[in-house]
């Protein structure tokens, strides 16, 4: 009889470990090495990310404003389309010459990511080759604009 407890009691222990150690390692952020084929989205939910700010800006010159969105419908609409890019993070990149569109992404008041749509895309100061999809300025701007008339979309030819 006293067997029989002493098992219980065991398997108890055992049990409330592993509970343990799962919900641990739940948490967690994945490391995204450079061979991983990934998505912005995958970046974002690995950093457990809530967007509600987003700030994008026009780096050719000053020919837009900084265009400010709040809206979850909105920041959905530029989100998706950022989604739709298969990344693969390089330990190397040339550095860039400036660049066209530089997006910001805000949980609350506080600036939790930024992507410049170069490519490689630099996401937090690392570099990300695109593997599928095409990075395209005349196509950002047409997105931009159809979520903010403000923006202006920049003559291309």
């Amino acid at each position: 009889m006293r067997k029989k407890y002493v098992i219980t009691i065991l398997l108890t222990i055992l049990f409330l470990f592993l509970l343990i150690i799962c919900s641990y390692n739940k948490n967690e952020k994945m490391s995204i090495n450079k061979n991983d084929k990934i998505s912005i989205k995958d970046i974002i939910n690995n950093e457990h990310i809530n967007i509600t700010k987003v700030i994008i800006y026009d780096g050719r010159g000053g020919y837009n404003k900084p265009l400010t969105l709040e809206n979850k419908k909105k920041i959905g609409t530029l989100m998706d389309y950022l989604y739709k890019y298969v990344i693969k993070k390089v330990n190397y990149a040339e550095p860039a010459v400036g660049w066209s569109h530089k997006v910001i992404l805000y949980d609350g008041d506080k600036e939790v990511m930024s992507i410049i749509l170069n490519n490689p895309l630099e996401i937090n100061n690392e570099y990300y080759s695109i593997l599928e999809g095409t990075l395209d300025s005349e196509e950002i701007d047409k997105l931009i604009n159809s979520i903010d008339k403000n923006w202006s979309i920049m003559p291309y030819s």
